[in-house]
């Protein structure tokens, strides 16, 4: 069993850092001076893909694992902000970037030929795709610190 949970979170931690770098690309081809509409509409599917999954394998190694025994570690041990600070913002922060890089799939896919000619939709879409990926760093180094703390 816990091998199954070694590979929750594994799953979980490079299924977000892929995510993380979907977005970062859409947010790279969003400003090149003529938009790769495919790539951007493949990219930010990815990246919807990629934070799903890795939503889903955090949830369980959550559910299963953290909470029972990596969480009463940190709550006891030298670093107690870890999981009250960094946590509690990740899993309130992560429950929106997979819907809004859904958002984002869907306008690429919808809109993505009008970008070139529409500079408010174009400028719109760059700034969803920078939250999302600026959220998502964060994230990540919150993950790190969590990890850290629970060592």
């Amino acid at each position: 069993m816990e091998t199954l949970f070694a590979v929750t979170l594994i799953a979980h931690v490079v299924l977000g850092i892929l995510g993380v770098i979907f977005c970062y690309l859409v947010v790279l081809g969003l400003l090149k001076k003529t938009i790769p509409v495919k790539m951007l509409k493949w990219s930010s599917f990815l990246a919807f893909g990629a934070y799903m999954l890795s939503w889903l394998s955090g949830g369980y190694y959550y559910v299963f694992y953290y909470g029972s025994n990596v969480k009463p570690g940190i709550k006891e041990g030298a670093y107690p902000w870890a999981h009250l600070v960094f946590m509690e913002a990740k899993e309130h922060i992560f429950l929106m970037i997979p819907f809004a890089t859904f958002a984002l799939w869907v306008v690429l896919f919808t809109k993505g030929e009008q970008l070139d000619m529409d500079p408010k939709l174009k400028t719109s879409v760059v700034w969803l795709a920078a939250v999302i990926t600026i959220l998502a760093t964060i994230i990540t180094l919150s993950g790190i610190i969590i990890t850290g703390a629970g060592r």
